[in-house]
């Protein structure tokens, strides 16, 4: 006959089997269901070949230029230090105002679509080929203003520069005879 206290162990134990079982299935419903996974950007890079021809959605700031191609166009996206390229439409392209660089914030968007690992259309180039882009949140401008100490560091270096390039002639001059 069985006692109580094992009875509960083997409720417990079925139990959390069952709940295992249950966030696998969960798990394997997130991946392969319709709602494509999220994933951070240097998760992405660093796992590359898992991810490699799966559709995936990331979230980044968008940055640098966007620079066309065509009837399409390339956006990097920065997250947490990682960018990527991607790959979109220019229709897609014109809902991005603002690009993220000196001065700037870039929109922050969300792009869901292909990620590949090696992409054969791109010169074997890690990359992103975007189905949808959402904005967010918009970028904005922001005023960066020359201070007093800025303009003072910014003197002091090129007098700095203008020194050691002074003493750099003077060497050669020496060391050459001219």
């Amino acid at each position: 006959m069985s006692t109580p206290r094992s009875w509960i162990r083997r409720l417990l134990v079925t139990l959390l089997l069952a709940a295992l079982a249950s966030g696998a299935t969960a798990q394997a419903a997130l991946t392969e269901g319709d709602a494509p996974l999220s994933v951070p950007i240097a998760q992405l890079v660093t796992h590359a070949k898992e991810y490699d021809g799966k559709t995936l959605t990331v979230e980044g700031e968008a940055i640098g230029d966007l620079m066309k191609r065509g009837d399409h166009s390339w956006v990097n996206i920065l997250e947490d230090g990682v960018a990527i390229g991607v790959w979109l439409t220019n229709d897609q392209a014109s809902c991005i105002h603002e690009l993220g660089r000196y001065g700037n914030s870039g929109d922050l968007i969300r792009v869901t679509g292909t990620f590949h690992r090696a992409c054969p259309d791109h010169g074997g180039d890690l990359d992103m080929h975007a189905e949808t882009l959402q904005i967010l949140r918009r970028g904005e401008k922001h005023n960066v203003e020359a201070t007093p100490q800025r303009l003072a560091v910014g003197i002091g270096l090129c007098i700095l520069a203008g020194i050691l390039t002074l003493i750099w002639r003077y060497r050669e001059r020496k060391t050459t005879g001219v």
